[in-house]
């Protein structure tokens, strides 16, 4: 399921590089748990 929602072809290396999906789903419990922002979790 993850690699029909990430990408690995780009079209160039312009942009961020994409974060890992384990990291994005523990900064969301963390965000939630402590009651935090998006500017907060940056």
């Amino acid at each position: 399921m993850e690699d029909s929602i990430l990408t690995k072809e780009k079209k160039n290396n312009a942009g961020a590089k994409p974060y890992d999906v384990v990291m994005l789903f523990k900064i969301l419990i963390l965000q939630r748990y402590f009651g935090l922002s998006d500017g907060q979790v940056e």
